[in-house]
């Protein structure tokens, strides 16, 4: 299935649960696979994966890293709403990027490591844009992804 789904239903407030929404380890999982993993390091790392929405790169990742299908930008859905309906956390970064499947799987790691979701928002190091202005080598402008390094409290 489409991981787009997983994406809206996560901007209406609703659990994507088995729908497709990462790559992980050579293998498309879903929000509840990634939840219920035993073995996760202690640090993953995030990336716009896009692979089931616009044909975007698939990183060849390590495994400490995780392939979001969709980046961290609030969803682009119009029927959005404006607050997390179960208030899962309070922290800034949740309060702008919740509706998103980036927060869902932060969320999926925090239940995986038995951890509660506040903490780990604090100890991971977020950025605020999917992007940031890069200059290339002959001297063009262009955008990087940005990542994002979540990390297991202590």
């Amino acid at each position: 299935m489409h991981s787009g789904n997983a994406g809206l239903i996560q901007s209406l407030g609703g659990d994507p649960g088995k729908l497709l929404a990462y790559r992980f380890r050579g293998k498309l999982i879903s929000n509840d696979e990634l939840a219920a993993y035993i073995d996760l390091p202690s640090e993953l790392e995030l990336f716009q994966d896009e692979w089931g929405i616009a044909d975007g790169p698939v990183w060849n990742l390590s495994e400490n890293q995780l392939g979001v299908s969709s980046g961290k930008m609030r969803a682009a859905y119009s029927v959005g709403l404006e607050s997390d309906p179960r208030k899962r956390s309070q922290h800034p970064f949740w309060r702008q990027y919740w509706p998103s499947l980036w927060a869902a799987a932060i969320e999926a790691i925090a239940k995986a490591w038995g951890a509660n979701l506040d903490e780990v928002l604090k100890c991971s190091s977020l950025s605020v844009g999917a992007t940031i202005p890069v200059e290339t080598e002959d001297g063009k402008r262009t955008f990087k992804l940005t990542t994002d390094r979540i990390r297991r409290p202590d």
